[in-house]
């Protein structure tokens, strides 16, 4: 009997989906708002509703099974959570379970409580969830592979929330090893900047990660240190697909992969299209004006909660 959920890969087949539908309560991030939600700027909530059924298409399309985390937890809940378009930060599903993240936006925190409720109305288990102090969002974490989690302190994910984590994976046998990677203060998430497209191949802002120390910790207690992820990734031998600041700003590194040959990407990321192209992968176009005024892109937008193992 095939597993009903687990999504332990950037790149494995995608077979189901959480997206959020975003509402009018888009309307109260104001330009003189947006700081304090985390946004670019001020939305055009039906422009961004337009895009997002235009992704959730998309999906469909290629025969991913969408679930709208809206439709689950009910209005009242969904319209006091501003940000919950962009699903994937408030939790992952492991083979085991979700692990629901505790926010480091203090006004995402209702978001927690409204991934539990969709978890426990879809029979997925708990598998732990993140507490204060920790503070960990799922744009900071990414799949190396099954049993490799890269975790990124930064910005809204912080030393105490990736200790838990750790600890979590660790005691469940989730994984072998987390990777740790020092982003920064200055940096909100890592899926901006790095994304491993397939197990050989990974977009990198090499800007962005170069000189960035990284440590990974084995669930047998040993540890090594790189001094950066350029570094991680060249012992491993996993080429880089490299953009600039510019195009790490157009969050060319944030796209969602349904599988090791074919992703979505914003629509004006034409130069990684190429690149991806050139090596076998097809990168679908998404509108994506009003949804990356939220500053985030297509990986930001999706919460995986099923695939193939890679």
């Amino acid at each position: 009997m095939a597993r009903p959920y687990g999504a332990q890969s950037e790149h494995g087949r995608l077979r189901k989906v959480l997206l959020s539908r975003p509402g009018p309560e888009l309307q109260q991030v104001t330009f003189h708002q947006v700081k304090r939600f985390g946004f670019r700027d001020q939305v055009w909530w039906r422009g961004f509703l337009r895009e997002w059924e235009g992704l959730r298409a998309l999906l469909q399309g290629e025969g991913v099974e969408v679930i709208d985390v809206r439709a689950l937890v009910g209005e009242q809940v969904a319209s006091g959570c501003f940000n919950m378009p962009y699903t994937r930060d408030s939790s992952m599903v492991t083979d085991a379970g979700a692990v629901v993240f505790n926010a480091g936006l203090p006004t995402r925190a209702a978001e927690s409580e409204a991934l539990r409720m969709a978890y426990e109305k879809l029979g997925v288990p708990i598998l732990g969830q993140i507490k204060d102090p920790g503070t960990v969002e799922g744009g900071g974490v990414s799949f190396l592979d099954p049993k490799t989690l890269l975790v990124a302190q930064c910005s809204r994910t912080n030393g105490r929330g990736i200790q838990q984590l750790r600890e979590l994976l660790f005691k469940n046998n989730i994984v072998d090893t987390v990777v740790q990677l020092d982003m920064g203060r200055d940096q909100v998430h890592i899926d901006g900047a790095f994304l491993k497209v397939r197990p050989d191949l990974a977009i990198c802002a090499d800007h962005r990660l170069r000189g960035r120390p990284v440590l990974a910790s084995m669930r047998e207690g040993s540890s090594k240190q790189w001094p950066d992820l350029l570094a991680y990734l060249k012992e491993q031998q996993i080429e880089e697909l490299v953009i600039n600041e510019v195009e790490e700003y157009g969050m060319a590194a944030n796209l969602l992969m349904l599988n090791d040959k074919k992703g979505i990407g914003y629509e004006w990321n034409e130069r990684i299209a190429e690149l991806l192209a050139d090596h076998g992968i097809e990168m679908l176009p998404a509108a994506g004006a009003e949804l990356s005024r939220g500053g985030g892109g297509p990986h930001c937008l999706t919460a995986p909660l099923l695939r193939d193992d890679p």
